[in-house]
C-alpha cells in the first residue's frame, strides 16, 4: 500500500485544490461561510502529512513504528478525500438549494422521482392544505393596531381572490430597539396562539432566550384564555444567533436548556443563510408531525435581525434570502410572515418591502 499512496504528494495537490475550488466558489457566489470551511479541511491535511513525515523519519530506525504511522497517514488521506468530497456536495447543496440539509433527497433526480410519485399517488398532504388566514385572526391582528386596519384588509383581499385560493400575509416592521419589537411581536403572537395557530420564531440578533423570558412573562400576567402549558407545543424557536455570534460561550448552551425546560422546542441552526431557511423548514416539520389533522392551521413566523448577519455572511446572500422566503412563504398560504428589523440600509430595507404586503416602524 505505502508504494501506491505519495500521501505527501497527494496531501500537497489536495491542498492546492481545496485553496483553488473553495477560493473561486466563495468569490463567484459571495459566500463567506465557504471559505470558513476550509479551515478543518486544511488542519486535517497537513495533520496527515506531519504524520506521513514522521514515517519516513522512523522508518530507517524503528521500521514497524514507520509502517504502521505510513499505514495510518494514508488511511487518513483516504478519508480527508471523502471529506472534502462531503464538504464540496454540502456547499453544492446550499448553494443550488439554499438548503442544508437532505443531500440526497435535494439531488434533481431525487425530486423528479418523489414529484412523479405524487402525481401517480395522489392524496391530501398537510403542507398544501391550509384553511389560509381565517377571518378571526385577522381581526385580532387589526386589534394590534400595529399594523393600519386598511393595509391589513387591502392585504387580506388581495391574497384571497377565492375560497380555496389563499396566500400568506407578509410585514416588514423596523424600529430602533429590540424592546419595541418585542412588544410588537408579543402581541402578534398572543393573536395567534389565541385563535389556536402556531408561531415559529427565528433570531438572528440575540439568544432567544431573551425574547422567550418576556413572552412567558407576559403571557403569565395577562388575562390569557389559555394556560402556558396549553399553547407552548405551538411554539418553535430557532437559534441562528449562537452558530453566528455565541462562539464558544457556554452561556448559550445552557440559556438553550432553560427554553426547552419552558416547554419550547429550540432548534440550533447552521452558520448561513441557507442553514437559517434549512431551520425554519424543520420548524415547519415539527409543527406537522405535532398537528393531528391533515388540515394545515395558521402560522406566524418571525425573523428578527436577519440582517445581522452579513457581518459574517454578505449582503448578497440575505438578499437572496430575502427574495426566496417571502415569495415562497407567499404561495405556501396559510402563514403571516414578519421581518423585524433595526439597523438596516435602506436598499435592503426597500428590498423587503417591495415583496411585503405591509409595512410599519417606530
Amino acid at each position: 500500500m505505502s508504494d501506491d499512496i505519495d500521501v505527501l504528494k497527494g496531501g500537497v495537490a489536495l491542498l492546492a485544490f481545496i485553496l483553488a475550488f473553495y477560493g473561486l466558489a466563495a468569490k463567484e457566489r459571495k459566500a463567506p461561510y465557504i471559505t470558513d470551511s476550509v479551515y478543518s479541511s486544511v488542519i486535517l491535511i497537513i495533520g496527515i502529512i506531519i504524520i506521513d513525515l514522521f514515517s519516513k523519519i522512523y522508518a530507517p530506525v524503528y521500521p514497524k513504528l514507520g509502517s504502521a504511522l505510513s499505514l495510518t497517514a494514508q488511511s487518513l488521506f483516504i478519508i480527508s478525500l471523502l471529506f472534502v468530497l462531503y464538504r464540496i456536495w454540502k456547499i453544492y447543496n446550499r448553494l443550488i438549494n439554499f438548503r442544508d440539509d437532505h443531500l440526497i433527497r435535494n439531488l434533481a433526480c431525487i425530486r423528479y422521482i418523489r414529484s412523479v410519485w405524487r402525481q401517480i399517488v395522489p392524496k391530501q398532504r398537510y403542507e398544501y392544505s391550509t384553511i389560509g388566514i381565517t377571518p378571526e385572526l385577522v381581526k385580532s391582528i387589526i386589534n394590534t393596531k400595529h399594523f393600519a386596519e386598511e393595509e391589513v384588509q387591502k392585504a387580506v383581499d388581495r391574497n384571497s381572490p377565492d375560497e380555496k385560493k389563499k396566500l400568506s400575509l407578509s410585514a416588514i416592521y423596523k424600529t430602533t430597539t429590540w424592546s419595541d419589537v418585542d412588544d410588537v411581536s408579543i402581541d402578534l403572537i398572543t393573536s395567534f396562539l389565541d385563535n389556536n395557530a402556531y408561531v415559529q420564531y427565528a433570531t438572528c440578533s440575540r439568544h432567544p432566550i431573551e425574547f422567550i423570558l418576556r413572552l412567558h412573562k407576559a403571557w403569565g400576567s395577562g388575562q390569557k384564555s389559555k394556560r402556558w402549558d396549553e399553547i407552548q407545543n405551538n411554539i418553535i424557536a430557532v437559534d441562528a444567533y449562537t452558530p453566528h455570534y455565541g462562539f464558544a460561550d457556554t452561556a448559550h448552551i445552557e440559556w438553550t436548556k432553560a427554553i426547552r425546560e419552558l416547554g419550547i422546542e429550540c432548534i440550533m441552526s447552521h452558520a448561513s443563510y441557507a442553514g437559517l431557511h434549512t431551520s425554519a423548514a424543520k420548524a415547519f416539520n415539527i409543527i406537522k408531525k405535532r398537528h393531528e389533522k391533515n388540515v394545515r392551521y395558521p402560522t406566524l413566523v418571525i425573523y428578527e435581525g436577519a440582517y445581522g448577519l452579513v457581518d459574517l455572511e454578505s449582503v448578497e446572500q440575505y438578499r437572496i434570502f430575502i427574495r426566496h422566503v417571502l415569495p415562497s412563504e407567499k404561495i405556501w398560504g396559510g402563514m403571516f410572515t414578519l421581518f423585524t428589523e433595526t439597523v438596516i440600509p435602506d436598499d435592503e430595507l426597500n428590498l423587503i418591502k417591495s415583496y411585503a404586503d405591509m409595512s410599519s416602524s417606530k
